[in-house]
Order: structure tokens, then sequence, then C-alpha cells
């Protein structure tokens, strides 16, 4: 089997420059994932909410009752809402997603978690340890050829084998 080409993940034959130099790979993915939720999830939710709000009020912690209040208007918001598209680009100089840019110097690790259908996701280490590591959906990329490239400019951080705990967590409860 060839070697996969970086050039191959570009949307146009010549490659193109951008204020961060060569673009080497390019993609877009939603916002947030828009879960389908059945009737029974939503039920749940509201007895979780309900019973963790009696408790508070019982307990009298005024501002876990308050924190319930304020997640539950957030998650009724958000699910009105339509998930925006977020482009991703690697450049030689970098990784730009959305309108944020983090240059390769800023990074210190990757790693690729590939088990489609559910999990396709690329994970980056900042160099800075009180930054959180950023999840970004691969979407259709091929794993393979994003690994080239990003081996070129990052350490792939090979002991990593599993999506993160809260990547897992928002799956799983359709967050």
């Amino acid at each position: 089997m060839a070697d996969p080409n970086p050039e191959e993940l570009q949307t146009s034959t010549a490659p193109l420059e951008t204020e961060h130099g060569k673009l080497l790979a390019e993609w877009e993915f939603a916002e947030f994932i828009q879960y389908k939720r059945s009737r029974a999830w939503y039920i749940s939710s509201s007895v979780v909410a309900i019973g963790g709000f009696a408790l508070s009020v019982l307990s009298k912690n005024l501002l876990f009752a308050i924190i319930i209040v304020i997640i539950a208007i957030l998650y009724f918001i958000r699910d009105r809402q339509r998930p925006g598209t977020v482009v991703v680009s690697i450049t030689e100089d970098g990784i730009s997603v959305g309108e944020r840019f983090y240059s390769h110097e800023s990074l210190k690790q990757f790693w690729l978690i590939y088990e489609p259908p559910a999990i396709k996701r690329l994970y980056l280490r900042f160099q800075s340890g009180l930054r959180p590591n950023l999840s970004i959906p691969v979407e259709d990329q091929d794993p393979v050829a994003l690994r080239a490239i990003l081996l070129k400019y990052l350490e792939e951080d090979l002991d990593q084998r599993g999506e993160s705990f809260s990547d897992g967590f928002q799956r799983i409860l359709k967050l």
C-alpha cells in the first residue's frame, strides 16, 4: 500500500498560500453535535434537574439551586440553536481552528483517536500545562494523511488509546 500523500487533503491541486504559510490540510466540522434525543432523555433529564433542585432547596444550598437553573436554561437555549461551521486549517506555521491560530511552537503533542463511525478526533496538547487539550473532530479526513502532516511539526503521543473522558461523557449522555 502506498504512503498517503498529505497534499490529497487539499481542496485544489495547487498548494494554497495563507498568511500562516502553505496550506497542508483543511476541513470543516459542526460547532457542536445536534443529537436526536428521545422523549425518555428529556423526561430523565428533567427528573434529574428537578431532583437536584429540590435537594438543593431542602439542604438550603441556594448556589447549587441557581447553578441547576442556569444549566437547564443553557441546555434549553442550545437545544434550539443550529450548530455553526468551524474551519480547521493545518499550515506550515500552525493550526487554525475557527478564528483561533495555534503556532506549532505553542503545541507540544498530538494524537488521533479513530474508531469510526462514532469516534474520529484529533487531540492537541499545548506546551503550557495550564491549558486543556484541544479536541477537534476530523470528520471524513484520512487519519493516516493527517498523521503524516502533523509528524513533520509535532511529536505524537503514542500512549493515548481512547477518547477523553469529557468527550466520551458528552457522547454517551448526548449533551
